[in-house]
């Protein structure tokens, strides 16, 4: 009976044969297609950190960019000054504030690394404090951009006249290098 049942048992075996050969190729299958698809589960979330990498990259590089452009710009507005220019500024500022200007005159051109410093001397006439501190104030916000380095105000005393302030000023102003 045991090789009855041995036989009967193979050739159960042999009929199912195709069946369990299918049934083994399905399973490796199925196993390679799990594990393709965690690979490229890896792959693809690398991908998205790459992506975003990349992207801040660029943000930043178009910052930088922006940054060139307006240093560029800055730079490029401020070299479109010339002397002429610059006491043509100064005396109609002077004119807003009835400011008379006794004398305007270069004084010297100082070559540092980065931009040339031009300096004026000025000497002004103004009928009060306020009229000399609103013209500086103006000239300071100027967007062509002067600094008053050293101011010296003394009054002018006349016998007949409400007394004049006289005020020497040394201006400069910046031109940067190409």
């Amino acid at each position: 009976m045991k090789g009855i049942n041995l036989n009967l048992n193979l050739n159960s075996l042999a009929s199912n044969k195709d069946k369990i050969i299918n049934a083994l190729i399905i399973l490796v299958t199925i196993y390679i297609a799990v594990n393709l698809f965690k690979l490229q589960a890896k792959n693809m979330e690398t991908l998205n950190i790459q992506k975003d990498i990349e992207i801040k990259k660029n943000e930043a590089l178009d910052k930088i960019a922006e940054s060139e452009k307006k240093a560029s710009s800055y730079k490029d507005f401020l070299n479109k000054k010339d002397l002429s220019l610059a006491m043509s500024t100064i005396s109609n500022i002077a004119n807003q504030y009835a400011i008379r200007i006794i004398s305007i005159k270069p004084e010297r051109k100082e070559e540092l690394q980065a931009y040339v410093k031009h300096t004026f001397s000025l000497s002004i006439n103004a009928d009060s404090y306020n009229t000399i501190a609103k013209f500086i104030n103006t000239l300071e916000n100027n967007p062509d951009v002067y600094f008053v380095d050293k101011i010296n105000i003394k009054i002018l005393s006349q016998k007949e006249a409400p007394d004049i302030l006289q005020a020497d000023l040394i201006l400069s102003t910046i031109t940067f290098r190409n």
